[in-house]
Parts: C-alpha cells; structure tokens; sequence
C-alpha cells in the first residue's frame, strides 16, 4: 500500500487510529483527530513519522506514525509517496552495545546517540556493507 507523507508547512487534518483498549469500549478502534502545520521532525524521531504543530497546549507537537494514519486531508500543501518497506538489522558498537539500524525506503536511522546529534554514525556504514 502506498503511504503519503505530508510535507514541511502543509497543513493536514489527519486522523490517527489505534486499538482502543477501554474495558467498556463500544468500538475496537479509538480515533484522534490532529488539525495544524506540518513542522520538521527531530534527528531523533523514528523513521515513518512526521511531526505536527497543533492549538492543543497539552500535546501541541504529536508525532504522528504512519502507519496509524487512517485518513490525511489537505488543507494546503501537498505530500510525497513514501516507500512502506523498513529493513532492520542489529550492529553491534565498539563497546559491545548493541544498535538498530533502520532503512525506510531511501532514508536511514541509527539508535546510536552519535546519529542523532550528526546525522551519521559507523553503523550506518556497517549495515550498508550488510547491503541492508
């Protein structure tokens, strides 16, 4: 299936769904719904994500998963296609600690701390000689 990702300064109305998890519920989904501007993700968001600026003073910065999109309405702006294939693969750091590194399409992520301040890190090399 083909996901859309909103980008930077869009503004969406999207709705997210989640199992809904309520001893009582009358649904087996709850639905939240998020109206504001496409802002840019953090280096250390996950990958499949994008993060919004919303009115809510509680929440005013969701990160939204894809994969929990059920519908994505454009008010203005436009999105761009992404690919639904993640590759994951486990590398092991000098220290004996343990990373994930992430391909979603064409972007890669590292849970290593050295990613997510610049961007880049050893494991991404190493993962890219596995030809993850």
């Amino acid at each position: 299936m083909e996901q859309v990702k909103p980008n930077v300064g869009s503004v969406v109305r999207v709705t997210t769904r989640w199992p809904n998890e309520w001893l009582f519920a009358t649904s087996p989904w709850r639905d939240s719904v998020h109206e504001g501007v496409v802002v840019r993700s953090n280096a250390w968001d996950q990958p499949g994500t994008f993060k919004m600026q919303v009115a809510n003073p509680n929440h005013p910065n969701p990160i939204i998963p894809l994969h929990r999109v059920h519908k994505l309405e454009f008010i203005s702006g436009e999105g761009s296609v992404v690919s639904d294939t993640v590759k994951k693969i486990e590398v092991k750091g000098s220290k004996g600690n343990v990373y994930v590194v992430t391909k979603v399409g064409d972007q890669w992520h590292c849970t290593c701390t050295g990613f997510m301040y610049r961007k880049a890190c050893k494991h991404l090399d190493e993962a890219r000689k596995a030809n993850v």
